[in-house]
């Protein structure tokens, strides 16, 4: 069965080590739910590519890639492969963080990994799960 989407996204740490989570709308999939940063890919892009763009789209921020976290194998309820979306952990190289989709993001914030919410999206957590203690203690 051919993978129907593809995606990534950016894991952005603030000098304190805190994760910073946006709060989506107006999604059909992820509507109040706390994710990183990111979203679809374009036709032709690498992974590393999405992930920039996404970020720059959502948040208004230029990053650097730092390393790949991880990549997040999304399923549907026939255990069929649905999307693969990489995890990427990102600087800052220009910009300070701000919603630029008003339309589909409802909050921005830095968390530390005690008080990450619980409605978090499924991929987020697979990239929080893999950073290591001396990343996001």
């Amino acid at each position: 069965m051919e993978v129907v989407a593809e995606g990534s996204g950016t894991v952005i740490l603030d000098r304190e080590r805190r994760i910073l989570l946006i709060l989506r709308k107006n999604s059909r999939t992820f509507n109040e739910t706390w994710s990183n940063p990111g979203g679809g890919a374009l036709e032709g892009e690498t992974q590393e590519q999405t992930a920039i763009r996404e970020t720059f789209e959502e948040i208004g921020v230029e990053t650097r890639v730092i390393r790949k976290i991880a990549d997040h194998y999304h399923y549907n309820e026939r255990s069929e492969l649905m999307g693969v979306f990489g995890g990427f952990l990102v600087e800052i190289v220009r910009g300070t963080p701000y919603i630029k989709e008003p339309n589909k993001i409802e909050r921005l914030d830095y968390f530390t990994r005690r008080d990450v919410p619980s409605n978090l999206a499924d991929f987020t957590r697979t990239y929080i799960n893999s950073l290591t203690q001396e990343e996001f203690p």
